[in-house]
């Protein structure tokens, strides 16, 4: 873990011979010993690499015909991204014939689903970022709704544009 990460100094790290992390210490039934008045902070993932940097370091370390444990590791990783992308880019497609709130749904699965990966899919960015458009959208949609009728634009009629 990183000290910052879980509110342990550097000389506290340098001083203790044994760690448990926050959740750990939770799932022991022990209070967390560095909290510094304030709930043990989350644990943060280290960042994950993009499915296409893992698919070319396969490719080089085929080429150069190496094997090691950990390129062997990488390769259910790689598919298990590849496998996640397939659908959720068919959830993206204007094609797709799901309704709105079912789409929607879905693809708020898909990216839960999609943070349990250790490579980051292709199409998790186009996956969040389409999330977080339709978010904007309903919370601009509620503000209009919440607006006083009489602080609304007036609406233009027909007769209201006839020459007097």
């Amino acid at each position: 873990y990183h000290g910052p990460c879980v509110g342990v100094s550097k000389a506290e790290s340098d001083a203790m011979s044994e760690f448990s992390c926050p959740s750990c210490a939770a799932a022991k039934g022990v209070p967390y010993k560095y909290a510094q008045g304030q709930p043990p902070p989350r644990p943060k993932r280290t960042r994950r690499p993009a499915a296409r940097y893992v698919a070319a370091l396969l490719c080089e370390a085929e080429a150069l015909r190496v094997s090691t444990p950990e390129t062997e590791a990488m390769r259910p990783l790689l598919e298990a991204a590849t496998a996640w992308d397939v659908p959720a880019r068919a959830l993206l497609s204007p094609s797709e014939r799901l309704c709105g709130t079912e789409r929607l749904a879905a693809l708020r699965e898909a990216v839960a689903r999609a943070d349990d990966l250790e490579v980051t899919p292709e199409a998790l960015p186009l996956a969040r970022a389409a999330l977080e458009r339709y978010d904007n959208w309903r919370r601009n949609e509620d503000t209009l709704r919440e607006r006083p009728k009489e602080a609304r634009r007036p609406s233009v009629s027909a007769a209201s544009m006839a020459p007097s």
